[in-house]
C-alpha cells in the first residue's frame, strides 16, 4: 500500500476531520523547541537525571566547560563542579529548591538547584532529577562575598585580653 492509499483509507474513518503529512512529531518539534530557549538563554544551564547524570544542557555550559555535547552526556555533574552535597540531595525524594555560591574556573557562579518531580498516583512525589542553573555574580557582588566571608572567618574566635580583642575586631572590619 502506498502512503497516498494509505491516507486515503485514513481519512474515511469515522470521526477524522484531516489527515496531512508534517515533518516531524509533535514530541521532536517539543524538544526541537526546548533547544533552542535553551540555547538563547545567556547563562549557563542543565538538566540531571536523579543519578546527577547530565541530560540536556545549553552552550553556555558547553562553552564554560569546553566540551561537545556528546562528551557532556557522558558526565556526571560532579565531574564538573565539585559538589558532593547535591548527588546525595538528588537522591532524596524530598528535594527542595535552594541556590547557594560556588567556584568554577576561578569564578564565582550562584548555583540555583530546582527539583523536577514526578508525582505519582498514590499521591508521594518521586524526585526525576533537576535543573541546574549558573549566574555569574557581577563583581560588585563577589566582592561582597568575599567580604562578608572573611567577617563570618573571624566570629568564631573569642578574644578576652585587650592585647588579642583589638587586632581581631581590627581584622574583622
Amino acid at each position: 500500500m502506498t502512503f497516498q492509499l494509505l491516507m486515503t483509507e485514513i481519512r474515511r474513518i469515522r470521526g477524522v476531520k484531516d489527515v496531512k503529512t508534517v515533518s516531524f512529531m509533535p514530541s521532536e518539534h517539543e524538544k526541537k523547541l526546548l533547544l533552542t530557549l535553551l540555547n538563547t538563554f545567556p547563562d549557563p544551564i542543565f538538566s540531571v537525571n536523579a543519578k546527577a547524570n547530565i541530560e540536556l544542557a545549553n552552550s553556555a555550559i558547553l562553552k564554560l566547560f569546553v566540551i561537545d555535547n556528546n562528551q557532556l552526556k557522558e558526565k556526571k555533574f560532579n565531574q564538573l563542579i565539585n559538589h558532593p552535597r547535591l548527588a546525595k540531595l538528588l537522591e532524596q525524594n524530598n528535594l527542595q529548591s535552594y541556590s547557594e555560591q560556588v567556584m568554577i574556573k576561578g569564578n564565582k557562579y550562584l548555583l540555583q538547584v530546582t527539583p523536577i518531580n514526578n508525582h505519582k498516583a498514590t499521591g508521594s512525589i518521586e524526585n526525576a532529577g533537576a535543573i541546574i542553573l549558573l549566574k555569574v555574580l557581577p563583581a560588585e557582588q563577589q566582592y561582597q562575598a568575599d567580604k562578608m566571608a572573611a567577617v563570618d572567618s573571624f566570629a568564631h574566635i573569642i578574644a578576652v585580653s585587650p592585647k588579642i580583642s583589638k587586632p581581631v575586631e581590627d581584622l574583622k572590619k
